[in-house]
């Protein structure tokens, strides 16, 4: 794992995000961490690190200062196109360029596939005392019993 107190190490991490599409993980994996950490919840909370939020903000200012194009270069043609599609009554292209103004400003984002460990994996013996505890409870509900903390043991590691 690399060190993320190294600040080349940061920028390195924020060049790649800022070049890649915003794909965290891969960022991470392009910076030198393992792909089974990157993929992970700890490894996604660097991005809510300081120096790594502050890394990004300069990369999209160095992006913006040498391509010309900004958020409001971007809202101004998402704007046009949007009146185009209402004028053309496009609601295909209408709901397109209200769906590129809402990324623009995060207000939606595509879906991130998140792999979190499950921790140790259970025997055939614990997944059958939890499938039959599960029967327990479903059958407690479907009776209208609501204390079901207090009345249902866990299941036994040796099975009942």
């Amino acid at each position: 794992m690399t060190d993320i107190q190294n600040k080349d190490i940061v920028k390195d991490i924020a060049r790649h995000y800022c070049n890649n599409g915003r794909n965290k993980s891969q960022a991470l994996i392009s910076a030198g961490y393992s792909e089974s950490y990157a993929k992970t919840n700890r490894g996604l909370k660097i991005y809510q690190r300081k120096p790594v939020i502050n890394a990004i903000d300069e990369e999209d200012k160095a992006i913006r200062a040498n391509t010309a194009y900004c958020s409001k270069k971007a809202e101004s043609e998402l704007d046009e196109a949007l009146s185009v599609a209402r004028a053309q009554g496009n609601p295909n292209a209408m709901v397109s360029a209200i769906t590129g103004k809402c990324k623009l400003y995060a207000l939606m984002t595509d879906k991130q596939v998140v792999e979190v460990d499950a921790g140790p994996e259970l025997t055939l013996v614990e997944i059958d005392a939890y499938k039959e505890l599960a029967r327990a409870v479903k059958l407690k509900l479907s009776k209208g019993d609501t204390n079901l903390i207090e009345q249902t043991p866990p299941p036994s590691k040796g099975g009942s």
